[in-house]
């Protein structure tokens, strides 16, 4: 017997409705720096796919290549804690 796995099938998950997800999470106001914001929107993903923080990460790895997501600073200067990140794909 197979066992079932409670995680969502990441290929059927619509990433521009997650993206508008996450807009409405933050209300405006994306998470600022780049560890710091990565890890509250990997965390509100998460919450809304319902999955483990390893598959949130994932997408958020996709939201970002695909441009749904994007960090506006250098995340490899000490002023990245002040950026924030912006929602592309959000209403």
């Amino acid at each position: 017997m197979a066992s079932q796995s409670s995680e969502p099938d990441v290929e059927e998950i619509d990433l521009a409705a997650l993206a508008s997800a996450l807009g409405r999470a933050f209300s405006g106001a994306p998470p600022a720096g780049y560890i710091r914001g990565r890890t509250a929107l990997r965390d509100a993903v998460a919450a809304h796919a319902h999955c483990s923080d390893v598959t949130a990460e994932r997408l958020v790895d996709t939201m970002v290549s695909r441009g749904l997501l994007r960090f506006d600073g250098d995340p490899t200067r000490a002023d990245a804690n002040h950026a924030g990140w912006l929602i592309l794909g959000a209403p």
